[in-house]
């Protein structure tokens, strides 16, 4: 920032006349009053008339000059001049700077020099191995006499002018530490905490126990001040442990449900696309057994005849499964594709209401499916071609060790060739649906649970589907 200049007087006094220059000065008065003319004076000066015409006219120039009025404000600098006062500001910072430096470490010399004169030589950062000999009765070298005479030095260096970073740096000890030192010791406590010691095995069940109970919704600071003798540190382990303990716990009591092989079952769900011209919608279908996308169809709209379409295609290309499993969304019940799943004797599957768990796998492939295409949006012609890629790529090029390390792709070619009746186990899936509407006599489910209870007991009968 430019500094303002002193402001300058506008009034200039009368100038003096020096004693050499009083005649020349008296006559250029008298031509000037009309007593003489410019030859006489220039005769009475000894000087040509030229040089004394030239001599009046400089004087009558700088008089007109003045005179002249000015444009009122500041009067305008050059670019160069403007230039020359940035470069003299840039170099008076560098030199303050240069100058603040030179200083401190002249500070920080003189501090060294005081500390190194009184024994007090700064501690290095590394830890120092134990004299076995050593006997246990004598203190250790950690204690708060180190840190206070560590803490001395730094404040001292301080006082000279030297940043608290640098300070910590070469008493041997962090910028951090070094201010809580400060705190500890303004407070007038230990500067050393003594050590926390484990918890007693009654305060350690009694926050197990809270976790459990509040399903781990309490934060560590709430157990810690919930159950005396417990910090905030092991309170947030014995809540970690005991999460995992409870999970853990979780999936010993949950059944495990595997299709044998591919080609029974085969999910079908939807991926909503960016488009430069709207949103669109991905109709994914994928086999139960392995994670092998069949197909990808790309609708405007997800609606029945959009659905009913994918389907089609799907079956035709990789052939009809045993079992549809789909959500409960409507199109998915409409007309036609019931149509469509008549036509190539395919059962559909519904889940239970509000437990998207039960399409766990193609929820899974979906996420995978969102970390591949990113933030994609692109003009809905390239979307077909993203979509082959996409199924191309997850389907080909990625060994799975649930697959014994084999691709999808890899995994779907060496499917056995099932020999199902697709009549026989339609005829069998309604016996064990009737029988089964008879003895569900509970109120509040699905219009559809016997149907879906007789699809998995008759594929269980099969062996077509094992629970654990």
């Amino acid at each position: 920032m430019d500094e303002p200049s002193p402001k300058k007087p506008t009034y200039l006094p009368t100038p003096s006349v020096p004693p050499q220059l009083r005649e020349r000065y008296k006559t250029i008065l008298l031509v000037l009053s009309g007593q003489w003319t410019v030859s006489e004076a220039a005769r009475h000066l000894s000087l040509s008339r030229n040089h004394f015409q030239t001599l009046m006219h400089r004087a009558l120039t700088g008089l007109i000059e003045n005179l002249e009025p000015r444009p009122p404000g500041r009067t305008p600098r050059s670019p160069e001049h403007k230039r020359l006062q940035i470069d003299s500001q840039k170099i008076q910072r560098e030199y303050r700077s240069l100058k603040t430096r030179v200083e401190t470490i002249d500070r920080l010399l003189s501090v060294a020099s005081d500390l190194l004169k009184n024994g007090a030589q700064p501690k290095k950062n590394q830890r120092r191995r134990r004299d076995p000999t050593q006997r246990k009765t004598e203190p250790a070298r950690g204690d708060d006499d180190d840190l206070r005479d560590r803490l001395w030095q730094a404040q001292s260096m301080m006082q000279g002018g030297l940043p608290r970073a640098l300070a910590a740096r070469v008493v041997g000890i962090s910028a951090s530490r070094l201010r809580r030192l400060s705190r500890r010791l303004l407070a007038g406590g230990p500067l050393r905490l003594p050590r926390r010691t484990v918890p007693d095995p009654a305060s350690q069940s009694r926050v197990v126990e809270i976790v459990r109970n509040l399903k781990g919704l309490p934060g560590a600071a709430s157990l810690a001040h919930s159950v005396p003798g417990v910090s905030r540190r092991q309170a947030a382990d014995l809540k970690r442990n005991t999460l995992t303990l409870v999970e853990i716990e979780r999936k010993r009591r949950c059944h495990t449900v595997r299709v044998v092989a591919p080609g029974i079952v085969r999910g079908f769900d939807q991926l909503v696309l960016d488009s430069t011209r709207g949103r669109y919608c991905a109709l994914i279908s994928a086999d139960a057994s392995v994670p092998y996308r069949t197909d990808a169809f790309l609708a405007h709209r997800y609606d029945e005849l959009s659905v009913a379409a994918a389907v089609e295609r799907d079956f035709a290309t990789n052939g009809p499964p045993l079992v549809w499993r789909i959500d409960r969304a409507k199109a998915h019940d409409a007309p036609s594709v019931r149509r469509v799943l008549e036509r190539f004797h395919v059962l559909p599957l519904h889940g239970p209401p509000h437990h998207p768990a039960y399409y766990g796998q193609l929820e899974r492939q979906n996420r995978e499916h969102r970390a591949w295409l990113g933030q994609l949006i692109a003009d809905p012609a390239d979307l077909p071609d993203a979509l082959e890629r996409m199924i191309f790529l997850l389907n080909t090029h990625w060994h799975r060790p649930t697959l014994r390390w084999m691709t999808a792709e890899q995994a779907w070619q060496a499917r056995p060739h099932l020999h199902l009746d697709r009549h026989s186990f339609r005829a069998e899936v309604t016996r064990r649906a009737v029988h089964l509407e008879h003895r569900l006599t509970a109120r509040g489910g699905s219009a559809d649970l016997a149907e879906r209870l007789a699809i998995e007991q008759e594929l269980a009968y099969r062996e077509l589907l094992v629970r654990t």
